[in-house]
């Protein structure tokens, strides 16, 4: 029963065990926060195997941040050929978490296949395989930060000397290598004044936050603090940047305006400017009202052949009891033997004359 088992072992060996190979490769299972855990997932197989497609399933990584991913070309290691993926993944925060395995879908060409007219029916196997689940440890390295690396901060404004009524803008940078995306947003406090932040952005190995601040008085925008663990020097460093002071006065037509105000020829010469621009603006919008009539029917009544063409154009607006009458009187002047009246100016100017005393027509 021993020579048995042992002859069907070595034949599962020879069938499946020297074939295909699946493994996780961790470079540490043990890391600080913020440090770069890399799994090297390997896939391989004899060459003269016949596969027709291969299906690489990652597990998902549960609260890590996954930063890069590279797909090697295969490569060949005596008769097998070599499938190699890598993760780069981090966590900024502590955590204890299990990987679940990867997976590995293959589809591999029988050797027998059956001849179907012109045609062969291939024939599949199809396997699964699997890593074992990986259990990873990100541990704390200080109790004041979450930042592990090297890094340096500043801050700038766009001007030192501002007007009250125009915005100074600031802007934060972080920059070096670590794990950037775990610094927090900053806030910004500053008395009397109104401030506008946008939210922080991180590009090329830079974090930047920028904010805009409006005051009427002067201000000092105070120190920013970063706090990081330095896992060469072995401890933990802060870095700060200097206040800012900024001068705010107020803006020159502001003051000019101040002085006018108490002047008395200001003033008289002020209420003059008014009721010239009220007459204008009155002439104007009078004039806006005809241009706004309608532009067409002033138009077409100007080109009408006859009064008698008019009254088709005036009825759309019969609903006024002013262009009911002047239809009306059209009629009557066109289809009685009296004297005519009505003349294609006439009506023109009692159109307009209408429209001056009905603003909403």
């Amino acid at each position: 029963m021993f020579r048995g088992s042992l002859l069907f072992l070595i034949f599962l060996s020879s069938l499946f065990g020297d074939k295909f190979i699946f493994k996780v490769t961790p470079n540490k299972t043990n890391l600080l926060i913020g440090e770069e855990l890399k799994l090297t997932y390997t896939f391989k197989y004899k060459s003269k195997r016949k596969i027709a497609q291969l299906n690489f399933t990652p597990p998902f990584f549960e609260n890590m941040h996954l930063k890069h991913r590279v797909d090697f070309n295969d490569s060949k290691e005596g008769d097998l050929t070599v499938i190699k993926k890598l993760f780069i993944l981090t966590s900024s925060k502590k955590l204890s978490t299990l990987i679940e395995p990867a997976s590995m879908d293959v589809a591999i060409l029988k050797k027998d296949n059956k001849e179907i007219g012109e045609f062969e029916d291939y024939d599949y196997d199809f396997k699964t395989f699997q890593t074992k689940p990986l259990k990873v440890n990100f541990n704390s390295f200080s109790k004041d930060t979450s930042l592990l690396g090297d890094f340096n901060i500043t801050s700038f404004v766009n001007k030192k000397l501002a007007f009250s009524n125009k915005a100074t803008n600031l802007t934060i940078k972080i920059n070096g290598k670590g794990n950037l995306e775990a610094i927090k947003e900053f806030n910004l406090n500053i008395k009397d004044a109104t401030i506008y932040k946008n939210p922080p952005q991180i590009k090329a190995h830079t974090f930047t936050q920028k904010f805009a601040i409006i005051s009427k008085n002067d201000f000092t925008i105070p120190s920013f603090s970063l706090v990081y663990y330095n896992k060469e020097k072995n401890k933990t460093i802060t870095k700060k940047t200097l206040p800012i002071d900024i001068k705010v006065k107020q803006n020159s037509t502001q003051i000019i305006s101040c002085k006018k105000r108490f002047n008395p020829y200001y003033i008289i010469l002020a209420l003059i400017s008014g009721i010239m621009i009220g007459v204008v603006v009155t002439k104007l919008l009078n004039k806006k009202r005809v241009k706004n009539l309608d532009l067409p029917l002033l138009e077409k009544i100007k080109t009408a052949k006859d009064t008698k063409d008019i009254i088709p154009l005036l009825i759309p607006l019969s609903n006024h009891d002013e262009i009911k009458k002047l239809i009306k009187e059209l009629e009557d002047d066109l289809y009685t033997k009296k004297e005519k009246k009505l003349s294609k100016k006439i009506i023109y100017s009692r159109l307009i004359k209408f429209y001056n005393n009905n603003e909403s027509f």
